[in-house]
């Protein structure tokens, strides 16, 4: 660890700072074992910082991992996108799975802040798997539409066509041994 913090030094690297959690990692046990620490950061140079200024660091304490992801953004804020047919469909008939992993994320988000002792673990590790539940079946939903994508478009002569066969030879290629 000290040879890191030499070469962070020697470099001229600088954290970014954050805002969200106090922590990155959690040891995922129960009870007083419970361990919260700040582990994860994004270190940059001064010409970065200068040239990216407004960049911000959030912790995003809704993961279903032991770590909380970073996000690294600027001040745009992206543009919703419409909802087609096929998520109206979902909503109604399957539940709308990204709202419920939206508000359980909500939700482990609301216990960890809430959780400084660490006597909410099993609360937490129940949420996070529940997450993970709805993480696997939203995963089997994007699987089908692609499918479904796949059989309308497929082996037509189009740009669908033409970027999978191109994305499938450059995973098949061996470039050397």
């Amino acid at each position: 660890m000290d040879g890191f913090r030499k070469v962070v030094n020697v470099c001229g690297y600088k954290d970014l700072g954050y805002s969200g959690l106090d922590f990155t990692w959690c040891n995922m046990k129960e009870g007083k074992n419970r361990v919260y620490l700040r582990l994860d950061r994004a270190l940059t140079t001064n010409d970065w910082i200068n040239h990216f200024n407004g960049t911000r660091v959030l912790h995003l304490g809704d993961s279903t991992s032991d770590h909380c992801a970073l996000l690294i953004t600027d001040s745009i804020a992206m543009q919703p996108s419409r909802k087609p047919d096929l998520a109206r469909w979902n909503k109604s008939v399957f539940g709308y799975v990204p709202k419920q992993i939206q508000n359980k994320r909500k939700a482990l988000n609301a216990l960890t802040l809430q959780d400084s002792a660490g006597i909410m673990g099993n609360e937490i590790n129940s949420l996070r798997r529940e997450i993970n539940d709805l993480l696997d079946c939203e995963e089997t939903l994007w699987h089908q539409r692609s499918r479904v994508l796949w059989y309308g478009q497929g082996d037509c002569n189009t740009k669908y066509f033409h970027s999978k066969a191109s994305q499938r030879r450059k995973k098949n290629t061996i470039s050397g041994i």
